[in-house]
């Protein structure tokens, strides 16, 4: 893939991520495009050569992640078999996070290739991609393809907080931050 294609798919996943609807389809498809065409990025500077990359951005701003509050789910099992518990008790991940992490880091590459540093936007992209948005892009990828598997066996959605299961396509997130949440 060109790096001119890669940004497309950035500014596409960027205009998703602003828009006032973020659906499924859209959002799996641009997944998989970033994480196709981000490992394969080259530029001509080593990989991490500063200790931390100027600009990361360090948190997600929680305001950040309500923008998401019409995606069809918001929590998900981080792991493969739900029987497998953390020692604290089984827990679910955020998927609003995962997009909120990996809307920042394309925006921060997408305002330095708009300077017209290419090569500044290319190095991010591929360095925050290893160490922090391609988690979060593989983690949500997981969860949407997780889910729509379960809408098709026609199984309930996962309650998020331990209480009985809401129907698949119900859920809305109206506050609150936890990044985890604890089932008990």
């Amino acid at each position: 893939m060109s790096p001119e294609m890669f940004i497309d798919h950035v500014r596409s996943f960027c205009q998703w991520a602003e828009s006032n609807s973020h659906d499924l389809k859209t959002v799996h498809r641009l997944l998989l495009l970033l994480l196709e065409g981000s490992a394969p990025l080259k530029t001509s500077r080593p990989i991490f050569t500063e200790p931390v990359p100027l600009g990361f951005p360090q948190e997600v701003v929680w305001r950040d992640t309500k923008r998401f509050a019409d995606f069809p789910f918001q929590c998900y099992y981080p792991v493969l078999w739900r029987d497998e518990t953390h020692p604290e008790g089984p827990f679910t991940d955020n998927i609003h996070e995962d997009f909120a992490h990996i809307y920042a880091e394309l925006r921060h590459g997408l305002e330095a290739q708009k300077r017209g540093d290419m090569a500044s936007a290319i190095k991010y992209w591929r360095d925050s991609y290893f160490f922090h948005w391609g988690h979060h892009a593989s983690a949500a990828l997981w969860a949407i393809e997780e889910h729509l598997k379960a809408m098709r066996k026609g199984e309930p959605a996962a309650s998020p907080n331990g209480g009985p299961a809401e129907s698949l396509g119900n859920s809305r997130v109206t506050e609150g931050p936890p990044s985890v949440s604890w089932i008990r």
